[in-house]
C-alpha cells in the first residue's frame, strides 16, 4: 500500500506509540475472538485487503516483500480500530458452549448469507435446535 508523504510523516510520529508486530498480532487475535469479527470484517474496516490481514496475522507480512518498518501502516490501522471499538460491552459466555452439528450448520448459513447479501431469520426457544 503506497502512502502519501503526509501519511508517512504521521506514521513516523505515531510509530513510537504503536505496539510491535507480535503485540499487535496478539491483540488482534484477542479482539477478533471477543468481537466475533472475521479477517474480512477487520480488513474492510481498516482499509486493507483480507490477504494482507491474513499474512500479518500469520507472521508472513513482514517477510518476503515487506519489511518490519512497512507494517507501521497496518499496525496503526489495527491499533486505531481496536481502541475505537472496545469489546468490554460484549457479554462473556458463562460455562461451556457445545458446537453441535445444528449450531455449525446455522453458523455456516449465517456467514454464507452475510457474504452473499441474504437475510435469514432463526426463531425458537434456546435448546430447540
Amino acid at each position: 500500500m503506497a502512502f502519501s508523504q503526509k501519511r508517512k510523516e504521521e506514521l513516523e510520529k505515531i510509530a513510537a506509540t504503536l505496539w510491535n508486530d507480535d503485540e499487535t498480532r496478539a491483540r488482534l487475535e484477542r479482539f477478533m475472538a471477543e468481537s466475533g469479527l472475521r479477517e474480512q470484517d477487520i480488513a474492510e474496516e481498516i482499509g486493507y485487503s483480507r490477504v494482507a490481514v491474513n499474512h500479518f496475522r500469520h507472521g508472513r507480512y513482514s517477510q518476503g516483500h515487506w519489511s518490519p518498518e512497512q507494517t507501521i501502516g497496518l499496525r496503526a490501522a489495527v491499533k486505531e480500530y481496536i481502541e475505537s471499538h472496545p469489546t468490554d460491552h460484549i457479554r462473556r459466555t458463562m460455562g461451556k458452549v457445545y458446537h453441535t452439528e445444528t449450531y455449525k450448520e446455522i453458523r455456516k448459513a449465517f456467514f454464507k448469507a452475510l457474504d452473499n447479501g441474504f437475510a435469514y431469520c432463526v426463531d425458537g426457544a434456546p435448546g430447540t435446535q
